[in-house]
């Protein structure tokens, strides 16, 4: 199974106390190249991110490829657009929920960070499934209908507190990740959503799950119990 995670950058970034870090007028003045090169210290944005999310959702890849799937993992970064996980950043302190919704929305723009996640989920060998965990302020940044317009037949995607919008294609699902949910799966709100990808790779087999399979796999808790002809 292929699958694509489109994860954000988080607040909480891990780097040495020692090592500066640059703020958005210097990554604009000065751009990821040159900061790069005059940083002491680049870190791969896996390894950057350290918000409860991301954590999550570093053990669901994790467990993921050591079950033999194939697992890309994005993050929009609101301080240098759309970035793989093996990215070198320098420490840098910018997320868009600290940017009003006219400054995010231009700042991914110019970055193309739509362009790019539409490269991304429609070009080459179609991903069985793609995950988007992101937050309001992430996808109000970015066009996400023209991302969700250029899903391929063959693809699922995973949305969240988007009913409204999976409603409108075949092969969406959105997945409710409130502060209900945080609470009935014992985690909080701003870590649900990785708490479902941990919950889907923990229990997904080798064949791809249908729709209605792929939400049960992500919310089913653990008092829950599922037959095995539930499947």
């Amino acid at each position: 199974m292929r699958v694509l995670i489109v994860d954000q950058c988080s607040g909480s970034k891990s780097f040495p106390d020692s090592a500066p870090v640059y703020g958005v007028e210097e990554i604009d003045n000065h751009g990821i190249d040159e900061l790069r090169e005059e940083s002491p210290i680049t870190i791969p944005a896996r390894e950057l991110y350290d918000g409860r999310q991301q954590r999550f959702v570093d053990d669901a890849v994790v467990q993921l490829r050591d079950d033999g799937h194939t697992v890309d993992r994005l993050y929009v970064s609101a301080g240098f657009g759309l970035v793989d996980e093996e990215t070198r950043l320098p420490p840098y302190e910018a997320t868009f929920r600290e940017m009003d919704a006219a400054t995010a929305e231009e700042r991914a723009r110019t970055f193309g960070v739509t362009e790019e996640l539409i490269s991304s989920v429609a070009d080459g060998v179609p991903y069985d499934v793609v995950f988007f965990p992101l937050g309001d302020d992430y996808v109000g940044a970015m066009d996400l209908d023209r991302v969700l317009d250029a899903f391929p037949s063959e693809s699922l995607g995973v949305l969240f507190n988007r009913e409204t919008v999976a409603a409108e294609y075949d092969r969406l699902t959105s997945l409710a990740a409130r502060t209900a949910e945080a609470e009935a799966h014992g985690t909080i709100t701003v870590a649900i959503k990785g708490q479902y990808l941990k919950n889907f790779a923990a229990r997904v087999g080798d064949e791809t799950p249908s729709l209605s399979e792929l939400a049960e796999l992500c919310t089913r808790t653990d008092s829950e119990q599922i037959g095995f002809d539930d499947f």
